[in-house]
């Protein structure tokens, strides 16, 4: 895309992931708060059903994510049909540990909130199973209790 999509009350500052059908966005809502937001293009469907189908997926889970801990809260969902997309807006996933460092949240300046904000914006890297992995080589057995736990605990909402 040429230029950001238009997603109300929200600044698009950079994709920081791409899917099958479309792509996740850094952002900032008018509250100043980073958020993530996914953006599903009509044209990467060959028909308006599985579109539909997927809009109509998110529909249904927007109002489960907020009810367990394994699972990511969708905070606003919208539609663009003339411009031909919906999306999400989603909580942002933890940053990895490089761009939480002291050295990151420094490179900004302004108020403590504003520099945390700025920062995240600048060097935000979502925190992913293969980012600890990277950082930690194995996972200790008490870490892959509480993920597998949150995941259970995820899918069992979910059915």
């Amino acid at each position: 895309m040429s230029a950001p999509p238009i997603i109300p009350d929200h600044t698009l500052r950079r994709p920081i992931g791409r899917g099958a059908y479309g792509e996740v966005w850094l952002a900032r809502n008018v509250m100043g708060a980073p958020r993530a937001v996914k953006v599903v293009w009509r044209q990467q469907f060959e028909s308006d059903r599985p579109y539909e189908r997927e809009f109509a997926g998110i529909q249904r889970y927007e109002p489960v994510s907020r009810s367990a801990d394994g699972l990511v809260n969708v905070l606003h969902v919208g539609r663009n049909d003339a411009d031909g997309y919906f999306y999400y807006v989603m909580e942002l996933a933890d940053a990895t540990a490089e761009a939480n460092s002291e050295s990151a949240i420094n490179k900004s300046v302004g108020s403590p909130a504003t520099t945390i904000t700025d920062s995240l914006i600048t060097d935000y890297s979502p925190r992913t199973l293969r980012s600890d992995l990277m950082r930690l080589g194995r996972m200790p057995t008490e870490e892959c209790i509480r993920f597998a736990l949150d995941i259970v605990g995820g899918l069992a909402q979910l059915h």
